[in-house]
């Protein structure tokens, strides 16, 4: 004989044989909460690691970027220190000592490591002409300062005399 069964039947309803009964069964939503902290601690983890180790990479870049740009000064200042004798030893060492270039190294490598800039790259592109510029600008700098002395002489001659331009020329 058939008999109709009155109750739906739940999964909590049914046992197996020879386990132990759990005390009370957990809702659905406790388990999908404690699923997803465990997921959100888990990224969490993750990601500090992964910032972590993205940080230590940017530093390491920075790092070689500044050493680039402290290699390239000291190859600038070394040769432009007979072109500055006119400082003592005490204020090229303020103005241009080793201490300072690191100072100066620094925010610039972190600039060019932001901007994607490399010594490699900036050296290939830019190299001709800052050589042109190192190997003119000594001869630039004379020539404007004698041309000023020779300024300031005509003009000397010129107010002795009287007669004679600003420039040197004779007024006719």
């Amino acid at each position: 004989m058939v008999t109709k069964i009155q109750k739906s039947a739940d999964v909590s309803d049914a046992t197996v044989k020879g386990e132990p009964q759990a005390a009370a069964p957990r809702s659905v939503e406790a388990d999908i909460d404690s699923v997803l902290s465990d997921l959100n601690q888990h990224a969490a983890s993750s990601q500090g690691a992964a910032q972590q180790q993205e940080a230590k990479q940017e530093r390491q870049q920075i790092d070689t970027v500044k050493a680039d740009i402290l290699d390239l000064l000291d190859l600038v200042v070394a040769p432009a220190r007979p072109l500055i004798n006119w400082l003592t030893d005490e204020q090229f060492e303020q103005l241009w000592g080793k201490k300072k270039r690191e100072e100066f190294a620094e925010p610039l490598a972190a600039i060019a490591r932001r901007n994607g800039w490399d010594m490699r790259g900036a050296l290939s592109d830019y190299g001709p002409y800052a050589m042109l510029a190192a190997s003119l600008g000594p001869s630039v700098y004379v020539t404007y300062k004698v041309r000023q002395q020779q300024k300031a002489y005509f003009a000397e001659q010129a107010a002795a005399a009287g007669g004679k331009g600003g420039d040197g020329s004779a007024s006719t």
